[in-house]
């Protein structure tokens, strides 16, 4: 809770640093470059240094709390940092991926907090017999990009609150008991510090150095616009009609191009986009204006819908890459011994691989290229927080089945393991 009183300076700093080297700095450069070296050529100096000394403090009083990047549990390296100026600015400049990924989870994590707290307020006031619909009324949100110190959660403890316990909460028996006022007490707080705040909308733009890939990351982009798969028959009359890897390549740019832009629109890192039934063709055309796009596929061009964008996008990746892990870092690419393998396959037969196997693959091409996470961590534990259907994998039965003793040394093995598995059985 200490920490929510520096959300507004850690996201007036992120926004800062993101206005001056968004698509301006290319990453080993700003790995090099200090927060420190930043500021001091800063034009507004002042102004630079009170927001880094908001982002710090909402760091270092609230980053130990911060356990996962959605369904990712934060590597151990990024956990022990403990921010100064002599950090490179990439610790400010929020991506889902590196060291951006930190900047990312924290602004995240105190928003949430921040909206969790501003509702058990007004559950309370609805306690004490408030009318439900003017509370209800009276709630109000603001985006991240506006907001203030006065929306934020302050309080003070030793200049207010401890000088009112002490005036008008306390009380002594005639015996010499001490009588505590925690009513009297919890209403100064809700009167003075905590009352009236609003909800917060997160609203984060994400870091593009100069010499980021143009490979999308499709995790966010399933937040934002609800995904259906294709069957295996549609998927196969599609790569059919494309005939080659050339045409399959050239639609695979065409759909990177649409999640790219659908996962920009709005901003919000938890947004839902109601345009699952918007014909893909269709948003080509109208929204990024290409009226002369080949797609390659008559199935493509008259039946795919945004909701198939996804799936679409997973099929012509197989299908034009080679290897889909060849980017993964080596430290994953172990092979399981006889044993291990023998195991996996048993369980395999209890295993849901049709969901399994599409979230394995794309979470392992999309979050294991730099190597930061531990190839000692357990496959398990990495994975049982992917999500299918608003559910983790670790809330379906079948999942316990999964081998807890496999570690990521050998998640690539694993998954052709299970692939292979998969294919024997159909």
């Amino acid at each position: 809770l200490r920490a929510l009183r520096f959300l507004p300076s850690a996201i007036e700093f992120v926004t800062l640093v993101l206005g001056r080297y968004n698509r301006a700095i290319d990453r080993e450069s700003a790995r090099k470059l200090t927060i420190e070296e930043m500021i001091n050529t800063a034009a507004n100096k002042k102004k630079w240094v009170a927001a880094f000394e908001g982002y710090r403090e909402a760091w270092n009083t609230g980053w130990r709390f911060v356990e996962r990047f959605g369904c990712l549990e934060l590597p151990k390296v990024y956990k022990d940092v403990r921010l100064d100026a002599k950090q490179p600015i990439t610790f400010c400049l929020p991506q889902e991926k590196n060291e951006g990924i930190c900047a990312l989870s924290l602004i995240n994590y105190l928003c949430t907090r921040h909206n969790q707290f501003v509702e058990i307020v007004y559950e309370r006031l609805l306690m004490q017999g408030g009318n439900m619909q003017r509370i209800e009324d009276r709630k109000s949100v603001v985006t991240s990009n506006f907001f203030s110190h006065a929306h934020a959660i302050t309080y003070s403890l030793e200049k207010q609150f401890a000088p009112f316990i002490a005036k008008n909460c306390v009380t002594f028996t005639d015996d010499g008991r001490v009588v505590y006022d925690f009513a009297n007490a919890e209403q100064y707080l809700l009167d003075v510090f905590f009352t009236g705040k609003p909800l917060v909308k997160i609203k984060q733009r994400m870091m593009q150095y100069t010499d980021d890939e143009g490979a999308v990351n499709t995790r966010l982009f399933r937040q934002k616009v609800e995904q259906v798969a294709l069957t295996r028959e549609e998927k196969k009359t599609i790569l059919n009609e494309l005939g080659s890897p050339a045409a399959a390549h050239k639609l695979k740019g065409l759909v990177e191009m649409c999640i790219s832009y659908l996962q920009s629109t709005g901003g919000n890192l938890l947004q839902k986009l109601d345009v699952a039934e918007v014909k893909l063709a269709e948003y080509v055309k109208d929204t990024l204006l290409m009226e002369n796009a080949v797609f390659g596929s008559e199935t493509v061009k008259r039946k795919m819908k945004l909701k198939h964008i996804d799936s679409l996008h997973k099929a012509l990746r197989e299908f034009t890459v080679a290897d889909v892990f060849e980017n993964v870092h080596a430290k994953y690419k172990d092979t399981l011994d006889s044993k291990q393998t023998t195991s996996l396959k048993d369980s395999a037969k209890a295993l849901n691989l049709e969901v399994l196997l599409p979230l394995m693959q794309d979470v392992i091409a999309q979050t294991l290229s730099d190597g930061v996470m531990s190839e000692k961590g357990s496959i398990a534990d990495f994975i049982g927080w992917l999500e299918h259907e608003d559910s983790f994998l670790n809330d379906f039965p079948w999942f316990e089945k999964f081998p807890k003793q496999l570690l990521m040394r050998n998640i690539c093995d694993c998954y052709r393991v299970l692939e292979n598995c998969q294919s024997v059985a159909n």
